[in-house]
């Protein structure tokens, strides 16, 4: 997403002196612009999430930490935690106190609430933190909790310093090549590893498949602290796009060498940025909504008809009655060309009636609609 401010200035001029009678002005426009792009950083003040020194644990015990998230005014972001190096799940992952076979692990859980009731994995629209950047920084506390019976102490670890910008690529017809530029927010050096995968919505889930018909060029980059890195992402398909097509450029920030063998919770990057190259003369997105009620929660389907992604932020429904389901207020996810998107609501109540008032926010502008329910 690019923003674009513009300023017009008036510039005046007087022919002649100021005695002569009937001295003629003449303006001119002088336009100045500023092209702002969507970008987003991470970064925590302490860096090391480490669990309070136990002995045998007969209980669990709770850690936290704090870390801020900017990003450019207006830009829907989704943070997530993947399931780290030790292995496990994002409901149960895993430390090790060493690196063999046998090491012994602790299990321990992150979640993204101070009640600990909602937990923090990287699947969009499931388990994530979403929220629309105003410029700022916005703290987030990440509370983790810790239950087996082992002895355990943490070590300092490095922070995650990684930034990429832009967010998002869109490359018009004919083009066939755009660059990110990665950023080394930290003192320390740093390796960032590029790839991408084709996307596609298949029965209304994300899909992603390897593929060789875009590729980032170098896949693989070194950073010195400080450090700024321009990589070229190019569609070595040489045909025509004849329809638009849909990619994620994956960026990880791969654990350094005193990284290896923490002891503690690593935050390592990884940036999932949506890249779309689109056809000419594309039809814009063409919307149809649906929902239902599914143990205990509402399911909206979107399906896009048009030849345009869509992307959907702050979507809410409510009946008749005032009855009201929220999505959140930020980044939901894409309905890509030609196909449909779905997304689960947090446990509600059923909405009554056949029909009912749908809002939302896309790329495009709001949403204001109905959604239709399915029998």
């Amino acid at each position: 997403m690019k923003s674009f401010f513009r300023l017009v200035l008036a510039a005046g001029i007087v022919a002649g002196s100021v005695d002569v009678a009937g001295a003629a002005t003449s303006t001119a426009t002088l336009s100045v612009s500023m092209t702002i792009q969507s970008t987003c950083a991470i970064t925590t003040p302490n860096p090391s999430l480490a669990f309070p020194v136990s002995g045998n644990l007969s209980s669990n015990v709770d850690a936290a930490q704090v870390f801020n998230v900017q990003c450019t005014s207006g830009t829907p972001y989704n943070v997530g935690l993947d399931v780290g190096s030790g292995g496990g799940t994002v409901a149960i992952r895993k430390m090790r106190n060493g690196t063999g076979a046998g090491a012994p692990t602790i299990d321990y859980t992150m979640y993204r609430d101070p009640a600990r009731t909602q937990v923090w994995g990287n699947t969009i629209g499931t388990d994530t933190l979403t929220g629309t950047g105003s410029g700022r920084h916005m703290n987030y506390a990440t509370g983790a909790l810790s239950s087996l019976f082992l002895a355990f102490a943490a070590a300092p670890v490095l922070a995650a310093n990684l930034q990429v910008a832009p967010v998002t690529l869109e490359i018009p017809p004919p083009g066939a090549t755009t660059t990110v530029t990665l950023k080394n927010g930290g003192d320390r050096p740093l390796t960032a590893q590029l790839r991408v995968v084709r996307w596609r919505q298949v029965e209304g889930e994300d899909d992603y498949q390897p593929t060789e018909a875009v590729v980032a060029s170098p896949p693989l980059a070194e950073l010195s602290g400080n450090q700024s890195y321009t990589v070229r992402i190019v569609r070595a398909d040489q045909s025509p796009v004849v329809e638009e097509e849909s990619y994620r450029l994956i960026v990880d920030e791969l654990p350094s060498a005193a990284a290896a063998g923490s002891k503690s919770v690593n935050l390592q990057l990884r940036y999932s940025i949506p890249v779309f190259f689109y056809a000419p003369d594309a039809e814009p997105p063409k919307l149809t909504w649906r929902f239902r009620k599914a143990n205990g929660r509402i399911v909206v389907t979107l399906r896009n008809d048009g030849g345009r992604h869509v992307r959907i932020s702050g979507l809410k429904l409510k009946d008749r009655s005032g009855a009201v389901v929220s999505f959140g207020n930020g980044l939901i996810g894409y309905a890509l060309a030609h196909s449909e998107a779905q997304w689960t609501s947090q446990p509600a109540k059923g909405l009554a009636g056949d029909t009912v008032a749908l809002s939302a926010v896309s790329d495009q502008g709001p949403i204001d609609g109905e959604a239709t329910a399915e029998r």
